[in-house]
């Protein structure tokens, strides 16, 4: 399964129509079937859809919520929706991620300084917190995510920091930190993670749930421990152009990265580390 932003026909000259496309693949057969179009007025390119861990819900951004469908099997052409959940607030650059026990779902829009963690089943919402409390310069939400365990949401969040002027123009630099929160009452957790991880630029989990890979801007790849986030291993892959993608292979012997110059590299992953 996988989605990703396309813009379809408008009627009006000169214009089109921004829409979350949802797909899936099926390797019998090699077939790609389309399950659903969903306009939108601004799409993110952030977590548009995900999948639980026993593959039997899936959650989509649409206009008025995340949509949680079940998977259905194979060569169906669609998927049956069981309802909406998150609420207002979502008509533009919305995230959405389902938690991998498929009992929660975190939904907001990129930078927004409402982010809601809520039930699947029903929509109830659990808690909501401002990622950016008290920051009013740039900020973007680069990935929502949930912990193997479905315990704690995490985000990759990034902000513009203003430095002092000179020669007529002010110094941005940029903080890139991943914040951790407790999926029970939406508590600050992680500390020690966070100043471990700071300034990374992308995450992926390692099966067995106790390892992470991040990404650097610098085009490293390192293995940290969760979630004490305790270096374990890491190695310089890219010589130009930061890391922007990391995914595991199922038995974790394996992690492919990507750099944002278009390079791809697939490292071997220690199994005593």
């Amino acid at each position: 399964m996988y989605s990703f932003y396309d813009f379809l026909p408008d009627p009006r000259p000169g214009h089109v129509q921004p829409a979350v496309r949802l797909l899936v693949w099926e390797p019998g057969g090699d077939v790609v079937r389309e399950l659903g179009v969903h306009p939108l007025s601004h799409v993110s390119n952030v977590s548009l859809s995900s999948v639980d861990a026993d593959e039997r819900h899936v959650a989509l951004v649409t206009a008025t919520g995340a949509a949680i469908l079940e998977a259905g099997p194979p060569g169906a052409a669609t998927w049956r929706e069981l309802g909406r959940v998150g609420g207002e607030g979502a008509e533009a650059y919305p995230i959405a991620v389902l938690s991998p026990d498929a009992r929660h779902v975190a939904w907001t829009t990129d930078g927004s300084e409402d982010t809601r963690c809520v039930e699947r089943a029903g929509g109830a919402v659990v808690w909501r917190a401002n990622f950016y409390p008290g920051h009013r310069g740039g900020r973007s939400t680069r990935r929502l995510m949930f912990d193997p365990r479905g315990e704690h949401l995490l985000a990759l969040c990034v902000r513009s920091l203003y430095g002092p002027e000179r020669d007529g123009r002010v110094e941005v630099t940029e903080e890139r930190r991943l914040q951790s929160y407790a999926v029970t009452d939406g508590s600050r957790t992680h500390a020690a993670l966070e100043a471990a991880t700071l300034g990374l630029t992308c995450l992926a989990w390692h099966p067995d749930g106790q390892r992470a890979a991040i990404g650097t801007g610098e085009g490293e790849v390192v293995l940290v421990a969760y979630p004490g986030g305790e270096r374990l291993a890491g190695q310089r892959v890219f010589a130009k152009g930061g890391t922007t993608a990391l995914a595991f292979d199922r038995e974790g012997t394996r992690v492919a990265a990507g750099s944002e110059k278009g390079e791809m590299a697939v490292l071997a992953v220690d199994a005593g580390k």
